[in-house]
């Protein structure tokens, strides 16, 4: 069984400093990407995978009272539930969701108020995105690929009491929309591409 471990997450300043302005650089190239010609491109991408993982764990009664730093992950957790969601249906991986939470605040992603870095994504197998093609490629062509997307809270509906920031799965489209795995809300949320593309901030391929 396939382990779930993190690099801490605190580096010298030189190199995270280098790190932040690749990031700057790829969070430009994929919003370069977000124009009229590329999505219109990208829809008609074939939809050719029979599998939508659908059955993710919420963040309800039975799991936001779980620890997650000096907070829970009812306040400030939905970064813990993407990323496990992710490992559990794109990496095979059988790991609980305290498990991941224990190992994202152990290595120092969580801050106490303000939510998770997103370095958590990078750091645990995912690929942040240049190219609004490699999102549909994802969702299209691969068994169990998901699209993880930073986005702002008022995307699709506004919760005063999570941060400005949510972090969502992606996990295929239809007919001008994503079906969203949104751990505060439901399963399998239908909203339109271009709700999703004027919110989003950074974006990871599993």
């Amino acid at each position: 069984m396939k382990k779930f471990i993190l690099p801490p997450r605190l580096e010298e300043k030189k190199r995270y400093e280098g790190n932040a302005k690749v990031n700057i650089m790829i969070k430009e190239l994929f919003h370069k990407s977000l124009n009229p010609e590329n999505i219109a491109s990208a829809i008609n991408t074939k939809v050719e995978v029979d599998y939508i993982p659908s059955n993710m764990i919420l963040c309800d009664e039975r799991t936001s009272h779980i620890s997650y730093g000096s907070s829970t992950l009812g306040t400030n957790g939905c970064a813990v539930f993407a990323i496990h969601d992710a490992l559990v249906y794109s990496r095979y991986m059988d790991i609980t969701l305290e498990e991941v939470a224990q190992e994202m605040a152990n290595k120092g992603y969580v801050h106490p108020t303000k939510g998770t870095y997103h370095q958590a994504f990078d750091h645990a197998g995912s690929r942040r995105s240049t190219d609004i093609q490699e999102v549909f490629d994802t969702l299209a062509t691969r068994e169990r690929g998901i699209v993880t997307m930073l986005v702002r809270n008022n995307a699709y509906h506004h919760n005063p009491n999570r941060p400005l920031r949510h972090f969502i799965n992606i996990i295929y489209y239809n007919d001008r929309c994503f079906i969203v795995n949104d751990s505060s809300i439901n399963r399998g949320i239908e909203v339109p591409f271009e709700t999703i593309f004027d919110s989003v901030d950074e974006t990871w391929i599993w």
